[in-house]
């Protein structure tokens, strides 16, 4: 028994990376309420120290919003523009080459906001090809940095338009590391350590009850 107890401890504490809810879930709504049904997550593999691929999946099938079409999303990964030594849009809904990548982040209007560490891209010709509500649409980039250090893992931002005036409120998002680049983004959620170290002490509990009921 103190085997097994030290072993789940060890598989809690061990359990990285820990991924975080995607925002919009029930469990983890948006922090300014404005994701109007849709659920962000933003994961990403690093292929080096300072290269990675970043996915950003939108799921609208709960859109609740005025817009048709997904037209406009952007992220903040990094605190500064110059952060970032090269940045490509490597796939998108209806193809990487019917987006515009730019720095900003959206106004009114979409994409052309003040940079800051802002990267958007614009639907141009894909508008139609983005339905909302309509299922998971997945944007890949292809990301290098000036140091690891300046990705915003904790403090992450997104936004999206929708077709219509006005934009998403800037919402924080947690960046979420994979393991492997064939499971990224993540095909399901990885319990935090916290979670598994509860499901691993009721296990305990319930063997030690289990025991307590044959010698009885």
């Amino acid at each position: 028994m103190k085997i097994l107890t030290a072993s789940l401890f060890a598989l809690a504490l061990g359990a990285t990376p820990a991924l975080a809810d995607p925002i919009g879930t029930p469990g983890n709504p948006c922090a300014q309420d404005s994701c109007q049904g849709n659920i962000f997550t933003i994961s990403y593999f690093a292929n080096s120290a300072t290269d990675f691929t970043v996915f950003v999946t939108v799921d609208t099938s709960g859109y609740t919003g005025a817009g048709t079409f997904l037209s406009d999303l952007a992220v903040k990964l990094v605190p500064q523009d110059t952060d970032f030594t090269s940045t490509a849009l490597v796939n998108a809904p209806g193809g990487a080459g019917a987006w515009t990548l730019q720095d900003g982040n959206l106004n009114a209007g979409g994409c052309g906001g003040g940079g800051n560490g802002w990267l958007c891209v614009n639907g141009g010709g894909s508008l139609l090809t983005t339905p909302v509500p309509d299922g998971t649409y997945t944007f890949e980039f292809d990301l290098t940095v000036a140091d690891s250090g300046d990705w915003l893992l904790d403090t992450a931002s997104i936004q999206a338009r929708y077709g219509i005036t006005g934009n998403l409120t800037s919402e924080p998002i947690t960046m979420q590391a994979c393991r492997e680049i064939e499971n990224c983004p993540p095909r399901q959620l990885v319990p935090e350590p916290a979670t598994l170290l509860l499901v691993g002490l009721g296990l305990v509990g319930a063997g030690v009850a289990r025991r307590r009921v044959r010698l009885a």
